[in-house]
């Protein structure tokens, strides 16, 4: 089950970070795009928020859990602007969702656009959220939920171990480019057009990311109410799934490892009977 705006421990360039006092948390329009007429990204109080099509109906987040069979937990916005793998071409990514009208690609970069590399083209049928099971594509009333085509495969990021990268939504269609990273140079926009969700209890580093595809010119009103202008900030533009992974130790050095706590062991047991000898 998705957990809205729930906080825990982040993973974010796939080190463990402690989450600060005062969450900073991009605003997500719970309607979804069209007043309702585009399924929304996270719930409002279990469910889309009334209104359109999807009004009342389950978030793509709600979907995306139940097929992966983990809860999802929202990260920080300032952990998820950087990231590294943590094994040389140690990350994938796949398409995961599309509520859009305008075509774009993933790709990142470790430096500017003169560096970007990309990863896949978003696939082309809108109004689609992709699931594994068989039972969630096969559901009835829910013509968006389509199982994965076989040529979906995951995508590789081919960055070696521990060199900082940023993603990027290139739309094609606007000529827009959109950044992981907050006012990044030579991209189009300093608000944050990327949200990030942990997967709970995976043994590797796993992610669901979303985005925001056209240019957001205001995100408060003076008042500092939430009030999106440029784009209508649902953020179920295109939903993508990602997983880093964890460096397997090398032989020697579980045998290293296995050598230290032999020694805590062994040094442990003679404290303990040099404390016998004195007791008695």
């Amino acid at each position: 089950m998705f957990k809205p705006f729930v906080l825990g421990a982040a993973i974010v360039g796939a080190f463990a970070l402690s989450m600060p006092a005062r969450a900073d948390l991009t605003p997500i329009q719970v309607k979804g795009g069209g007043g309702g007429g585009e399924r929304c990204l996270v719930p409002e109080s279990g469910n889309c928020a009334p209104g359109g099509n999807f009004g009342g109906k389950a978030s793509i987040l709600d979907i995306i859990s139940a097929d992966i069979g983990k809860s999802l937990t929202r990260v920080d916005d300032s952990f998820d602007q950087l990231w590294n793998n943590l094994v040389d071409n140690g990350g994938i990514v796949r398409a995961r969702a599309r509520y859009a009208g305008d075509n774009s690609e993933l790709g990142y970069t470790l430096t500017d656009k003169t560096g970007y590399v990309k990863l896949l083209d978003v696939f082309s049928t809108n109004n689609r959220v992709r699931v594994d099971s068989a039972a969630l594509a096969n559901a009835s009333n829910k013509d968006d939920i389509v199982a994965f085509p076989a040529q979906a495969s995951w995508v590789t990021i081919k960055a070696d171990a521990f060199d900082p990268y940023q993603f990027v939504l290139r739309n094609k269609t606007q000529d827009d480019w959109f950044s992981s990273m907050p006012g990044a140079k030579t991209f189009d926009n300093a608000l944050d057009q990327m949200v990030t969700f942990k997967v709970e209890g995976s043994k590797d580093p796993h992610y669901i990311i979303a985005w925001e595809d056209r240019v957001i010119t205001q995100m408060f009103d003076r008042s500092g109410k939430f009030k999106c202008k440029g784009a209508d900030c649902d953020y179920n533009d295109y939903v993508f799934e990602l997983k880093l992974t964890q460096p397997v130790p090398e032989p020697s050095t579980w045998a290293l490892m296995g050598m230290g706590l032999a020694g805590v062991g062994f040094a442990m047991r003679r404290g303990r009977a040099a404390n016998a000898r004195r007791i008695g």
